[in-house]
């Protein structure tokens, strides 16, 4: 998946369901956890007081964080979705627009969910081609700009869980933006939005992109993996 820049839209599409977010804080962490249901109003954070009245077992989950509520730090996030991986935080400031990336891996180098920054991973004898997958967005309005997933390893919901882990890091950060998506996507981001849990805050489709994938990338990957309609 990937965008052109624009504006917050309006999430106003009818009969959406709502995403919010239950906050507990406790010592030295708080953790958040994404609900999806009509309890509470879309991109709410509600606290334990609020949650008495809703039955959470009947609730769909999208995703469970924790993070540190002085730094606003993500330090753990597992979604719901998509196989067990841990992910490097990779700020761009400097960047225009600002932008955030999270690169998904699955070695055995950190347990599943955990967050590291480029201070820890840079020692790491880790390759950039052992990464699963990474999602990039802009914080300044919450836009995805762009998803990429290995070639050999689609079809497994790592896209998926890296949009839950990109949403889990700007709520956790105190932004009052939400993740959402543009309207220009390449058709595997097409494929992708058509899945997401937050219909409400995907853009419809305006603009067919080329595919992110190089071709040197393609060889010996099923179709099924490159084009979402085999």
């Amino acid at each position: 998946m990937s965008a052109a820049r624009q504006s917050s839209p309006r999430l106003n599409r009818p009969n959406a369901t709502a995403i919010w977010y239950a906050l507990t804080p406790s010592e030295g962490s708080a953790s958040l956890t994404a609900y999806a249901s009509s309890d509470f109003q879309d991109g709410t954070v509600v606290d334990a007081r609020d949650l008495e009245r809703v039955n959470l077992s009947e609730v769909p989950t999208l995703w469970r964080a924790v993070f540190a509520p002085e730094s606003r730090q993500l330090l753990n996030v597992t979604a719901a979705v998509g196989p067990a991986m841990w992910y490097v935080q990779v700020p761009e400031h400097d960047a225009t627009p600002p932008a955030m990336s999270l690169v998904a891996f699955d070695t055995t180098h950190f347990r599943p969910g955990t967050v590291v920054g480029n201070a820890v991973f840079e020692p790491l004898a880790i390759r950039s081609d052992q990464q699963v997958g990474a999602i990039r967005w802009w914080p300044g309005t919450g836009q995805i700009h762009q998803v990429y997933v290995q070639p050999h390893r689609r079809r497994e919901g790592i896209g998926s869980a890296l949009a839950c882990a990109a949403a889990a890091h700007l709520v956790a950060s105190g932004s009052p933006h939400r993740l959402w998506a543009g309207g220009d996507r390449t058709e595997l981001g097409e494929a992708l939005a058509q899945v997401s849990p937050h219909q409400h805050r995907v853009r419809p489709r305006q603009r067919v992109l080329p595919p992110m994938t190089p071709g040197a990338d393609t060889t010996g990957i099923p179709d099924r993996n490159l084009y979402p309609r085999s």
